[in-house]
């Protein structure tokens, strides 16, 4: 998971974020959650990784999900599509919540299932704003959700450790 910041030309100016996989090996111990903190565009070890009973917990709850690769610009259409008749149903509007600050988001989860992808926009406000109403970007949410739980507070802010 990753935080694209652009300064006025569009060129880069903070890139920062997460970077989490599943060590196998060795195979006894059982698979193991590591993250890395993305600082500049460079990884560094996450100074918050758990032991590997934690991790193993991590890594069973986010299978236990069943999260699924999906269209995410697609599922937020066919939900605002559905919120926008309905509320026109009862004779009101429905107004899309997101945070307008145009920070640029990439989330990648590789899942049994294959690979979800998102790159876009104001992505964690859609997210947040979605997930009650869309099980698969609930799901999502979710994913996020145990990880910040399990490595502490998944901030996006330029200059973390």
């Amino acid at each position: 998971m990753r935080k694209i910041e652009r300064d006025s030309t569009g060129s880069i100016e903070h890139d920062a974020g997460y970077f989490f996989y599943v060590e196998t090996e060795p195979a006894r111990l059982g698979p193991a959650l590591t993250a890395y903190h993305i600082v500049d565009g460079d990884r560094r070890e996450h100074p918050l990784v758990g032991g590997r009973l934690d991790s193993k917990d991590v890594v069973k709850a986010i299978a236990a999900l069943g999260l699924e690769p999906f269209d995410f610009q697609k599922e937020v259409q066919t939900v605002t599509t559905r919120l926008e008749k309905e509320a026109e149903q009862r004779g009101g509007v429905f107004f899309r919540v997101t945070d307008p600050s145009g920070t640029e988001y990439e989330i990648v989860i590789m899942t049994y299932k294959g690979k979800f992808y998102l790159r876009e926009r104001d992505a964690l406000s859609t997210i947040d704003a979605y997930a009650v109403y869309s099980p698969k970007i609930a799901k999502l949410k979710t994913v996020i959700d145990i990880l910040a739980k399990y490595y502490g507070p998944l901030e996006f802010e330029y200059g973390l450790p």
